[in-house]
Protein backbone atom coordinates (compact mmCIF):
# COMPACT_ATOMS: atom_id res chain seq x y z
CA UNK A 1 0.00 0.00 0.00
CA UNK A 2 1.43 3.16 -1.22
CA UNK A 3 1.90 5.84 1.44
CA UNK A 4 0.13 9.37 1.70
CA UNK A 5 1.55 12.41 2.49
CA UNK A 6 -1.08 14.85 4.82
CA UNK A 7 1.33 18.11 4.34
CA UNK A 8 -0.45 20.65 2.27
CA UNK A 9 1.21 20.90 -1.41
CA UNK A 10 0.65 23.41 -3.86
CA UNK A 11 -1.48 22.50 -7.19
CA UNK A 12 1.11 20.75 -9.65
CA UNK A 13 1.09 20.39 -13.17
CA UNK A 14 0.14 16.57 -12.74
CA UNK A 15 3.24 15.17 -12.69
CA UNK A 16 4.61 13.47 -9.73
CA UNK A 17 7.14 15.16 -7.04
CA UNK A 18 8.32 14.53 -3.64
CA UNK A 19 7.55 15.94 -0.83
CA UNK A 20 10.38 16.77 1.49
CA UNK A 21 8.56 17.54 4.60
CA UNK A 22 7.96 13.27 4.49
CA UNK A 23 9.78 11.82 2.51
CA UNK A 24 6.66 10.66 0.20
CA UNK A 25 6.43 10.28 -4.04
CA UNK A 26 3.70 11.88 -4.32
CA UNK A 27 1.35 10.58 -7.16
CA UNK A 28 -1.06 13.28 -8.99
CA UNK A 29 -4.52 11.89 -9.10
CA UNK A 30 -6.01 10.29 -11.80
CA UNK A 31 -9.03 11.86 -12.83
CA UNK A 32 -11.24 8.99 -14.54
CA UNK A 33 -12.63 11.40 -17.10
CA UNK A 34 -9.11 12.30 -18.56
CA UNK A 35 -9.30 9.20 -20.50
CA UNK A 36 -12.57 9.78 -22.13
CA UNK A 37 -11.43 11.28 -25.45
CA UNK A 38 -13.73 13.31 -27.56
CA UNK A 39 -17.34 14.26 -26.22
CA UNK A 40 -19.35 11.88 -24.14
CA UNK A 41 -21.36 9.17 -26.18
CA UNK A 42 -24.82 9.08 -26.99
CA UNK A 43 -27.23 6.79 -25.01
CA UNK A 44 -30.20 7.45 -26.81
CA UNK A 45 -32.06 9.63 -29.75
CA UNK A 46 -34.91 10.39 -31.24
CA UNK A 47 -34.62 12.83 -34.60
CA UNK A 48 -37.30 14.63 -35.76
CA UNK A 49 -37.19 11.78 -38.73
CA UNK A 50 -37.49 8.86 -36.02
CA UNK A 51 -40.80 11.27 -34.97
CA UNK A 52 -42.04 11.51 -38.68
CA UNK A 53 -41.31 7.39 -39.25
CA UNK A 54 -43.09 6.36 -36.10
CA UNK A 55 -46.28 8.79 -36.93
CA UNK A 56 -45.69 10.50 -33.83
CA UNK A 57 -45.26 13.64 -36.31
CA UNK A 58 -47.34 13.80 -39.36
CA UNK A 59 -44.97 15.30 -42.28
CA UNK A 60 -46.81 18.64 -44.24
CA UNK A 61 -45.03 18.47 -47.30
CA UNK A 62 -46.44 15.44 -49.31
CA UNK A 63 -50.00 16.87 -49.58
CA UNK A 64 -51.27 17.95 -52.85
CA UNK A 65 -54.26 20.06 -53.54
CA UNK A 66 -54.74 19.28 -57.52
CA UNK A 67 -51.19 19.66 -58.40
CA UNK A 68 -49.33 22.02 -56.49
CA UNK A 69 -48.01 21.02 -52.93
CA UNK A 70 -50.47 22.38 -49.57
CA UNK A 71 -46.99 24.07 -48.85
CA UNK A 72 -46.68 25.58 -51.17
CA UNK A 73 -49.82 27.13 -52.19
CA UNK A 74 -49.71 28.73 -48.42
CA UNK A 75 -46.17 30.05 -48.46
CA UNK A 76 -44.84 27.73 -46.38
CA UNK A 77 -41.14 28.46 -46.27
CA UNK A 78 -39.57 26.05 -44.61
CA UNK A 79 -41.00 22.16 -43.99
CA UNK A 80 -43.30 21.16 -41.59
CA UNK A 81 -44.95 18.94 -39.72
CA UNK A 82 -47.71 18.20 -37.19
CA UNK A 83 -48.28 16.28 -34.26
CA UNK A 84 -50.63 13.36 -34.08
CA UNK A 85 -52.63 14.95 -31.71
CA UNK A 86 -52.85 18.29 -33.44
CA UNK A 87 -53.61 16.30 -36.88
CA UNK A 88 -56.76 13.98 -35.01
CA UNK A 89 -58.25 17.47 -33.83
CA UNK A 90 -58.03 19.46 -37.11
CA UNK A 91 -59.58 16.22 -39.48
CA UNK A 92 -61.76 14.98 -36.74
CA UNK A 93 -65.14 14.05 -38.74
CA UNK A 94 -63.35 14.34 -41.91
CA UNK A 95 -64.41 11.44 -44.64
CA UNK A 96 -61.87 11.46 -47.23
CA UNK A 97 -58.10 12.25 -47.74
CA UNK A 98 -59.30 15.19 -49.91
CA UNK A 99 -61.39 16.82 -46.48
CA UNK A 100 -57.59 15.87 -44.39
CA UNK A 101 -55.92 17.89 -47.56
CA UNK A 102 -58.11 20.78 -47.26
CA UNK A 103 -58.40 20.32 -43.38
CA UNK A 104 -54.41 20.78 -43.01
CA UNK A 105 -54.29 23.68 -45.68
CA UNK A 106 -57.15 25.75 -43.52
CA UNK A 107 -54.86 25.20 -40.82
CA UNK A 108 -51.48 25.87 -42.60
CA UNK A 109 -52.88 28.97 -44.10
CA UNK A 110 -53.76 30.41 -40.66
CA UNK A 111 -50.49 29.63 -39.26
CA UNK A 112 -49.55 32.39 -42.36
CA UNK A 113 -51.67 34.41 -41.75
CA UNK A 114 -50.88 34.94 -38.63
CA UNK A 115 -47.09 35.03 -39.01
CA UNK A 116 -48.09 37.95 -41.72
CA UNK A 117 -50.80 40.02 -39.46
CA UNK A 118 -47.42 40.00 -37.17
CA UNK A 119 -44.97 41.32 -39.05
CA UNK A 120 -47.61 43.81 -40.72
CA UNK A 121 -47.94 45.04 -37.19
CA UNK A 122 -44.08 45.78 -36.58
CA UNK A 123 -43.95 42.86 -34.10
CA UNK A 124 -41.60 39.96 -35.18
CA UNK A 125 -43.27 36.47 -35.25
CA UNK A 126 -40.33 35.01 -33.02
CA UNK A 127 -40.31 30.94 -33.11
CA UNK A 128 -43.55 30.54 -31.20
CA UNK A 129 -46.42 31.19 -32.62
CA UNK A 130 -50.53 31.14 -31.13
CA UNK A 131 -53.08 30.47 -33.63
CA UNK A 132 -56.46 28.83 -33.70
CA UNK A 133 -58.00 27.39 -36.52
CA UNK A 134 -61.19 27.26 -37.88
CA UNK A 135 -63.39 24.15 -38.51
CA UNK A 136 -63.27 23.07 -41.90
CA UNK A 137 -66.19 20.92 -43.53
CA UNK A 138 -67.69 20.48 -40.07
CA UNK A 139 -69.72 23.25 -38.79
CA UNK A 140 -70.62 22.18 -35.19
CA UNK A 141 -67.04 21.85 -34.18
CA UNK A 142 -65.22 24.33 -32.42
CA UNK A 143 -61.81 26.34 -33.10
CA UNK A 144 -58.65 24.30 -33.01
CA UNK A 145 -56.03 26.06 -30.62
CA UNK A 146 -52.85 25.50 -31.89
CA UNK A 147 -49.31 26.45 -31.60
CA UNK A 148 -46.11 26.17 -33.73
CA UNK A 149 -42.46 26.71 -33.60
CA UNK A 150 -39.77 27.12 -36.14
CA UNK A 151 -36.50 25.27 -35.06
CA UNK A 152 -33.38 23.32 -36.04
CA UNK A 153 -34.24 20.31 -37.19
CA UNK A 154 -31.96 16.94 -37.47
CA UNK A 155 -29.36 18.76 -39.43
CA UNK A 156 -29.15 22.38 -37.59
CA UNK A 157 -31.61 23.43 -41.29
CA UNK A 158 -35.13 25.67 -39.81
CA UNK A 159 -38.55 23.34 -39.64
CA UNK A 160 -42.12 24.29 -38.29
CA UNK A 161 -43.91 21.73 -36.17
CA UNK A 162 -47.31 22.52 -35.46
CA UNK A 163 -48.60 21.25 -32.30
CA UNK A 164 -51.70 21.58 -29.91
CA UNK A 165 -51.97 24.11 -27.20
CA UNK A 166 -50.18 21.94 -24.24
CA UNK A 167 -47.76 19.61 -26.52
CA UNK A 168 -44.51 20.35 -26.77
Amino acid sequence: MPEICKHEHPKRDGSEFYCGDCGVIIQPKQNPRAEVSGPSPIIASYSRRDAIADGVLIDCSGFKWGCRLVTDIVGLKYPAAITAGAWAAITEGRESPTHDTLALAACLLDLCNVVRQQKAMGSSAGTDVHFTTAPVLVPHAGRVRLWSRCGPGDTAEPVITIMLEGED
